[in-house]
């Protein structure tokens, strides 16, 4: 039969380890103060800019363009205007498209299938190479 074996201890108070038996670091306050009012500092700013930008109460949305020309802020030229653009395309087919395109001043009707692009209304430039 088992025996119980009781032993009497000084009871004292446990400590526990420190995790990974490293010393307790000291937490830099002044430089997590010092970030903490940058960044409020900084919110702030952005928050005045916007409402000077935009005036007290406007509800008109502020373009990003014009809002970095305000700080000063270089941005690329815009891109030059196309000589070339689709109108409109309408879907005879899965296969054929017809599409209406401008070039300068001048409308050209096309054909676009899986094997080509054909121009349906030729215009005077082309008419005159074929004569």
């Amino acid at each position: 039969m088992p025996t119980l074996v009781l032993v009497a201890v000084q009871a004292g108070p446990a400590f526990g380890g420190v995790l990974g038996g490293a010393a307790p670091s000291d937490v830099p306050w002044l430089r997590l103060a010092a970030a903490l009012i940058l960044c409020l500092l900084l919110a702030l700013a952005g928050a005045l800019i916007l409402r000077k930008r935009l005036g007290a109460g406007a509800s008109a949305p502020i373009k990003l363009k014009d809002l970095l020309a305000s700080l000063g802020v270089v941005t690329p030229l815009a891109p030059p205007q196309r000589r070339l653009r689709l109108v409109e395309t309408v879907r005879l087919s899965h296969n054929i498209d017809i599409c209406v395109m401008q070039l300068d001043d001048r409308d050209i009707l096309v054909a676009a299938t899986a094997q080509g692009v054909v121009q349906l209304v030729p215009t005077a430039a082309s008419e005159a190479a074929n004569q």
